[in-house]
């Protein structure tokens, strides 16, 4: 059975490539339906390669898909990026921000979302990357979502 067939907000030829579909654990196509869903408003998964699954790179990515599955995938989410990092908390283990990147010939903030076990949060400014550890960090990333318009 495709994984497609069950999923109401994605079919195959929104993704990269075939290769890189086939490289993701499955399980990741249908939380990202699911986040859709509940979001409310389009998502669209960045076709850039390597944005849903990698066999070159860093193997400590979870995008990186050489003797396991990705479980991670980059995604633009069309509505204000606080309503889709809230959302992609109640989803996602691992998400970051990307606050440099372009869709559709604008900035746009990436999304990272991942199915990782803990939660992990980070944001990329001007390709800089930071994690959060603090409540200054936490305190940073919202002044940073606050500024942000999305839709």
């Amino acid at each position: 059975m495709n994984i497609f067939d069950n999923l109401k907000r994605f079919k195959a030829k929104e993704f990269p490539s075939q290769k890189e579909i086939d490289m993701t654990d499955p399980r990741l196509f249908k939380t990202l339906d699911e986040y859709a869903i509940d979001l409310g408003y389009l998502v669209y998964p960045s076709k850039a390669k390597g944005a849903l699954a990698r066999d070159y790179g860093d193997s400590g990515s979870r995008h990186y898909a050489i003797g396991r599955l990705s479980t991670a995938i980059d995604f633009f989410p069309d509505c204000s990026i606080i309503r889709a990092f809230l959302t992609a908390l109640h989803y996602f283990g691992g998400i970051g921000l990307y606050f440099d990147t372009h869709f559709r010939k604008r900035q746009w903030v990436l999304l990272h979302g991942d199915l990782r076990n803990h939660q992990r949060i980070w944001w990329r400014e001007d390709e800089v990357y930071h994690t959060v550890n603090t409540n200054a960090d936490y305190w940073k990333l919202i002044e940073l979502i606050k500024g942000e318009s999305i839709g």
